[in-house]
C-alpha cells in the first residue's frame, strides 16, 4: 500500500492530424488522467494475488531465455511488449503480422482448447466445456483484459454454453452477441483500435473466407490459409488506413508463413511458460522456442527492409468507407449468385476506393506547421510533392512528425531543408530518413563543402539566405528560406537573431506569412524586420519551455505592425493554404482543421532578390551520402 504525493495532471487533445488522442484512450482504459509523483511513501506490504503471482511464474520459467526471444514469449503469452525492442516491434508492423503478438482467438483457442483437452479425459461433457470457458476467461484476466482477449474468451465461452446446453452456436449470431454484449459495458470501446480490428478481422473470416477459396488455385489447405489471410486483411482494411495511415504491402505474403510459424510459437510459448522450470525439459524447450522465434524475427526482419514494404494512406471519409463495405456485401452476393466474374471486380474496385483519398493531388501549395513543442517541423506541398522544413526532435519526430505525414499519405520527401544544426531543428532527422523515402536532404555549410541554392520547384521559386561572422553560433549562421509562389510570399527564418535580421534587411521586402525567428525569443523579430517584411501572419513555433518564449514584448511589437499571432502551443497546428485570389489560414483544434481567416493576395508581385541566395549543401541525395561543391540540387 502506497502514498502518493504529486500533481494530476489530464493529457492534452491532439494539436497535429495523426497523433495519438492520448487522453480519450486514458479514458477506454477507465484512466481518467496522468499523476505525476513527487513523493512516495510505502505504508504496508500486501501479498500479491494470484494473477501476480501466476504472471510473475511465467517470467520465472522465461528467464532462462535470450534477451529477444524472452521478449517474444512474454509478448505471445502475457501480451506484455514492453520488453520487446523497438526495432522488433516495427519491424512486425511494416511485415503486416503486428496481430500475431495481440492476444486474441488463436491464443485462446489454443490455450482453452488443449484445458478441455485435458479435461476431457477427466470428466464429463457439459463440465470439461464449463472449465474450458472458467480457463478462457481466466487467461484473457491474465493478459490483462485487452479488447482483443475480451472479445476471443467471450466468443469461446458463448460457444462452450451451446455446448453444455446441447444448442449449435453459429459464428455470425455469436459475434454479433458478443460485440453487443462489450458496446453495452463499454460505449467508448467502438473508437477503440483493437475492438474494430478485433472484430473486422472476425467478421472477414466467417463471412469471406469460405467465398476466396473457391477463387484461390492450389491445395485445399493453403488455399484456405490465403484465403483467411486476405478476408480478414480485406474487412480490416478501413480501420487500418484510418487509424494507422498504412497497408503492409507484403502482408499477404507474410502472413501465409507467420501465421503457422506463429501456431508452432503459440505451443512452444506455452509450454515453456508452464514447464521452463523443470530440469532438462525446461532447457529443451527453450532451445525449441530460441529456434522458432529466431526464424520467425528473421523472416518478419526480411519483409521489412522489403522495398516499399509499407503504403502510406490518408483517411478514407466515411462515405467511401460505406461504399468499400457495400462493394464487400455485392461481392458475397455475387459469389452466391454463383457470378465468378464479378467478385473479383468488386474487390479490385474497393481496393482502388481505399486508395482514392491519396491518389487525388493535393489541391493547391499547403504549408503546414506543425506543433511540435518548442522546435520547428514544417510541411511544405508544393505542386503534389512534399517538402520539409526542419525536422524537430527526435522524440516529436517519432511521436508527431512520422504520424502526421502518414496521415497525410506521404510516401516520398522530395527534399528535407535543415535551417542549422540545433537538435530541435535536426533531432527527427534520422527517424523521418528510416521511415520515408527521402531524394535529398539540405543543410548549411558548417556540415561540408559549399553549393548554391536558388531553384524553381514547380510555380513556386525558393531562394535561401545566410547570415556572414559568429562562426560558434548555428542560431546566428541559421539558413533563412523565402517561398514565393505568384503574389504569395513565406519567410522561414530559422533561429536567426536581431544581428541576422540587420544583415538580411532590406530583403525579403513585404510577405504574407512570417515564421517567427527563434520560437519568439527577445533578441529576434526587431522593429527593422517587421517593417521590411509587413507580415499578415506570425506563426509562432512554440511549447512548453524555460525560456520564457515567446517573449511578451516580441508579441507586443508582432500585434503592432498588424500581424495575426498564431502560437501552436495555444492553437496546434497552422496550416496555410493558397487559393487563386486569396490564401486561407486554419488551426487544427477538435481533431479536425478549421478556418480562422482569409486574406486577399496582393495585385502586385515582386521580384525576388537572387543575389542573396545562401551557400547550401546536400547531404543526403537518393539515398546516399554526397558532397558535390559547386553544384546546385534539384529539388523537384
Amino acid at each position: 500500500m502506497l502514498t502518493i504525493f504529486g500533481e494530476q495532471r489530464r493529457p492534452l487533445p491532439p494539436q497535429n492530424p495523426g497523433q495519438l488522442d492520448y487522453a480519450s484512450f486514458l479514458e477506454r482504459q477507465g484512466i481518467s488522467g496522468l499523476f505525476f509523483a513527487e513523493d512516495v511513501v510505502v505504508e504496508a506490504r500486501l501479498r500479491p494475488g494470484i494473477l501476480s503471482r501466476m504472471r510473475a511464474f511465467v517470467r520465472a520459467n522465461t528467464a532462462q531465455l535470450d534477451d529477444m526471444p524472452r521478449a517474444l514469449v512474454r509478448a505471445l503469452i502475457l501480451g506484455d511488449r514492453s520488453e520487446l525492442p523497438v526495432d522488433e516491434s516495427v519491424n512486425w508492423r511494416r511485415a503486416g503480422v503486428s496481430h500475431v503478438l495481440a492476444v486474441s482467438g488463436t491464443h485462446i483457442t489454443i490455450f482453452a482448447g488443449a484445458g478441455y483437452f485435458l479435461l476431457r479425459r477427466l470428466m464429463g461433457f457439459r463440465a470439461a466445456n464449463f472449465w474450458a470457458a472458467c480457463l478462457a476467461i481466466g487467461y484473457a484476466l491474465l493478459v490483462g483484459g485487452s479488447m482483443s482477449a475480451t472479445r476471443a474468451a467471450a466468443t469461446f465461452a458463448l460457444v462452450a454454453l451451446a455446448n453444455i446446453t446441447m444448442r449449435k452456436a453459429l459464428p455470425l449470431q455469436v459475434i454479433t452477441l458478443v460485440g453487443a454484449a462489450m458496446l453495452f459495458a463499454s460505449p467508448d470501446a467502438i473508437a477503440d483500435a483493437g475492438f474494430l480490428l478485433s472484430f473486422s478481422a472476425t467478421a472477414g473470416l466467417i463471412l469471406m473466407t469460405k467465398a476466396l477459396v473457391a477463387y484461390l488455385p492450389g491445395p485445399k489447405f493453403l488455399r484456405y490459409l490465403c484465403a483467411a489471410s486476405l478476408a480478414a486483411q480485406l474487412f480490416t482494411l478501413p480501420v487500418i488506413v484510418n487509424i494507422f495511415h498504412a497497408w503492409p504491402v507484403y502482408g499477404l505474403l507474410a502472413n501465409l508463413l507467420l501465421v503457422p510459424l506463429s501456431t508452432v510459437l503459440l505451443y512452444a510459448g506455452f509450454l515453456v511458460s508452464l514447464l521452463g522450470g523443470v530440469p532438462i525439459v525446461g532447457v529443451i524447450l527453450a532451445q525449441a522456442f530460441s529456434l522458432s522465434a529466431n526464424l520467425a524475427s528473421w523472416l518478419v526482419a526480411q519483409f521489412a527492409s522489403m522495398p516499399l514494404a509499407t503504403l502510406y494512406l490518408m483517411n478514407m471519409p466515411p462515405l467511401v468507407v460505406a461504399a468499400f463495405y457495400a462493394l464487400m456485401a455485392l461481392s458475397l452476393e455475387a459469389h452466391r449468385r454463383n457470378l465468378r466474374f464479378a467478385v473479383p471486380i468488386f474487390l479490385i474496385v474497393a481496393l482502388f476506393l481505399a486508395g482514392i483519398p491519396t491518389l487525388l493531388p493535393w489541391p493547391s501549395t499547403t504549408i503546414t506547421f506543425l506543433a511540435v513543442g518548442n522546435a520547428d517541423a514544417i510541411h511544405i506541398v508544393l505542386g503534389g510533392k512534399h517538402y520539409l522544413v526542419d525536422t524537430a526532435t527526435e522524440e516529436a519526430g517519432r511521436r508527431i512528425v512520422v504520424p502526421y505525414l502518414r496521415s497525410q499519405g506521404v510516401n516520398e520527401v522530395a527534399a528535407i531543408f535543415i535551417s542549422h544544426s540545433h537538435e530541435d531543428h535536426v533531432g527527427g532527422l534520422p527517424v523521418i530518413t528510416d521511415e520515408f523515402n527521402v531524394r535529398a536532404v539540405y543543410t548549411d555549410p558548417n556540415f561540408g563543402p559549399r553549393e548554391r541554392s536558388h531553384k524553381q520547384i514547380g510555380n513556386a521559386l525558393l531562394t535561401a539566405w545566410q547570415a556572414t561572422g559568429d562562426e560558434n553560433d548555428p542560431n546566428h549562421r541559421s539558413i533563412v528560406i523565402l517561398l514565393q509562389e505568384r503574389n504569395f510570399r513565406v519567410l522561414f527564418t530559422g533561429d536567426i537573431g536581431a544581428a541576422a535580421e540587420g544583415q538580411m534587411i532590406p530583403w525579403p521586402g513585404e510577405i504574407q506569412v512570417l515564421k517567427v525567428p527563434h520560437h519568439g525569443s527577445a533578441t529576434s523579430t526587431s522593429n527593422a524586420l517587421l517593417t521590411v517584411t509587413s507580415p499578415e501572419v506570425a506563426v509562432v513555433t512554440v511549447g512548453s519551455n524555460r525560456h520564457g518564449h515567446p517573449h511578451p514584448a516580441v508579441v507586443a511589437r508582432l500585434e503592432q505592425s498588424g500581424a495575426f499571432v498564431m502560437r501552436t502551443d495555444e492553437l496546434g497546428a497552422v496550416r496555410i493554404r493558397l487559393a487563386k485570389e486569396f490564401y486561407h489560414v486554419y488551426n487544427f483544434r477538435e481533431g479536425r482543421w478549421q478556418r480562422v481567416r482569409t486574406y486577399a493576395l496582393p495585385r502586385t508581385s515582386q521580384e525576388p532578390l537572387g543575389q542573396r541566395a545562401a551557400a547550401v549543401l546536400c547531404l543526403y541525395w537518393h539515398g546516399r551520402v554526397v558532397y558535390k561543391p559547386g553544384v546546385a540540387g534539384d529539388y523537384s
